[in-house]
């Protein structure tokens, strides 16, 4: 699996998204409705997949996650501050708002077992392999 680059994804073009090998499936959020999108790195380490998103400026409390039709779902909420919307802005670049992130999660992937840490404005979800999708060694005879 490749890791996720944000300024340039890999992986295969699919109609509905970036498609990382069949494990995960990205889709970027519509920022035409006002909505945006954390950037994210899909990492693939020997036990799971590493999940981190970018979140500064939320609370543990402003993200969900949970798992809804075999698809990791992020989802969160960047607060405006009463006293910044009463500013006469020159230029706004800071996302605010809802955002929803989803990752399709494939047979390789041990649902039960995902865990989630949010630090320094890093959320990050370890996705443990399941058995099947663990590499292996076989013993020569």
């Amino acid at each position: 699996m490749n890791a996720l680059n944000t300024c340039r994804p890999t992986g295969r073009m699919t109609r509905h998204g970036w498609d990382f090998d069949d494990v995960f499936n990205h889709f970027f959020s519509d920022r035409s409705t006002g909505q945006w999108a954390p950037p994210a790195d899909i990492v693939d380490e020997d036990e799971q997949y590493l999940v981190r998103l970018d979140v500064p400026g939320l609370k543990r409390e402003d993200i969900t996650i949970s798992i809804e039709n075999n698809h990791l779902i992020v989802r969160g909420t960047r607060k405006t501050e009463k006293e910044e919307s009463e500013k006469n802005f020159l230029r706004s670049e800071r996302f605010r708002g809802e955002f929803v992130r989803s990752f399709r999660l494939g047979n390789r992937a041990a649902k039960k077992d995902i865990q989630a840490t949010y630090s320094d404005g890093v959320l990050e979800i370890a996705v443990p392999k399941a058995e099947e999708a663990k590499p292996q060694t076989i013993e020569i005879k």
